[in-house]
């Protein structure tokens, strides 16, 4: 099974979401971890990051600010986003 050889490298719910993604043939994938979106760039797919989500939500007009959240995601639930990532996204 393939989720069975995916989760020998990734943990089980990021193996379960890009079988997941192939079988409903998504082109993109929600995945933070660094594993989890180099086999799923090998694999077809297009990782994208929380960071990058919230981002397209402000260009699309669903937020008004980035920042508040990037610091709650970073300060209360432990999320690291580097500091030139982070400015970035709050500029």
């Amino acid at each position: 099974m393939i989720v069975d050889e995916l989760a020998e490298v990734l943990d089980r719910g990021e193996s379960e979401a890009i079988v997941l993604a192939e079988e409903l043939r998504c082109s993109a994938i929600l995945m933070d971890e660094a594993a989890g979106r180099r086999i799923a760039l090998r694999r077809g797919l297009v990782p994208l990051g929380t960071a990058g989500m919230l981002l397209r939500a402000k260009k699309a007009g669903f937020l008004r600010e980035v920042r508040p959240l990037l610091d709650r995601l970073n300060d209360d639930l432990g999320f690291f986003i580097g500091q030139v990532l982070h400015f970035r996204l709050s500029t």
